[in-house]
């Protein structure tokens, strides 16, 4: 099968912010970004998968991934807060969300490229 993917270009989290830093959030949504292309592109690949072992064996791949970008996606929208303490303990749980969630991409973009 023939699977042409998305590009998707690198993304470098900076970590030394100030409550509301754009570049910051900005990151954020580029990482979210890039992890939803693939999750597309997954998910493409399970719908025109030809076997049903394929699909099955795509299925939890995707379903992880949804999880964690819809984790990331929620948390995200919490770094627009005004308080200090707010924002550094929302910063702090989107830094632990975007490292499982580059976790789980590089566990699932190798499927990409078919079975092992």
């Amino acid at each position: 099968m023939n699977f042409q993917q998305t590009p998707i270009p690198p993304v470098a989290l900076i970590k030394d912010v100030q409550q509301n830093h754009e570049p910051y959030i900005k990151d954020v949504h580029q990482k979210i970004e890039k992890s939803r292309k693939l999750l597309n592109d997954l998910a493409k690949m399970r719908t025109h998968a030809t076997s049903e072992e394929r699909k099955e064996e795509l299925y939890a791949p995707v379903m992880k991934l949804t999880k964690e970008l819809e984790h990331a996606e929620r948390v995200a929208e919490n770094l627009n807060v005004s308080d200090p303490k707010g924002w550094q303990r929302n910063k702090t749980e989107m830094d632990a969300v975007l490292a499982d969630l580059e976790v789980t991409y590089n566990k699932t973009s190798p499927l990409l490229n078919g079975p092992n």
